[in-house]
């Protein structure tokens, strides 16, 4: 008998990969599986994560602010948003003047009442995204409510997390469809978005 080493020194870890990314469920089966059945560069479940984990950031942001909005911009708040707005109106002149420069839902209508009604509604808007049920519409509502409040929040809306899920926000409205709210539309994500 010959003793010596095999020339494929290699022969055991050939054979490990071979039986692993064999259709016996390796990664590169996966891989060709997940590729077959969407099809190559479709990024599917790049959007289905992006929208699950944009509508949990929202629902955080809302639950948030739905707590906080009266203590901080309400009438009696630290920062009340009904006097800052009466002062961006006078200095620019007039409420369209303040609309344009800060878009806000909040030159409607800036009572207590209405600031917790709208937060509420930014919690509920939330939770249809974070379940998978998302398309423009709706996170074009989040996104402009959203907007809403930063405009308003003055000292306490003016970090940089809020820009970038203002900016996260406007790109996911080309993510998914126009109305139809299904996890998984027909339609790919346009690759540009992502």
């Amino acid at each position: 008998m010959d003793n010596k080493p095999s020339s494929n020194s290699d022969e055991p870890l050939t054979s490990f990969l071979a039986y692993h990314n064999h259709d016996q469920g390796g990664f590169s089966s996966l891989w060709a599986r997940l590729e077959a059945w969407s099809g190559p560069h479709s990024y599917w479940l790049t959007r289905f994560l992006i929208l699950r984990l944009l509508g949990l950031v929202y629902l955080v942001a809302f639950l948030s602010l739905a707590n906080q909005v009266l203590p901080l911009i309400g009438r009696d708040g630290l920062l009340p948003a009904g006097l800052y707005l009466q002062q961006v109106e006078r200095y620019l002149g007039s409420r369209w003047g303040g609309f344009f420069e800060l878009p806000s839902l909040f030159w409607i209508n800036v009572s207590d009442p209405f600031l917790v009604a709208m937060s509420w509604l930014g919690v509920i808007l939330s939770l249809p995204v974070l379940f998978g049920f998302a398309n423009a519409i709706l996170l074009a509502l989040l996104w402009a409510l959203y907007l809403s409040f930063v405009h308003i929040g003055q000292d306490w809306y003016s970090y940089g997390w809020e820009i970038q899920l203002l900016e996260t926000g406007f790109l996911a409205v080309f993510l998914c469809p126009l109305l139809d709210g299904r996890p998984f539309p027909r339609r790919p994500p346009p690759a540009l978005v992502i």
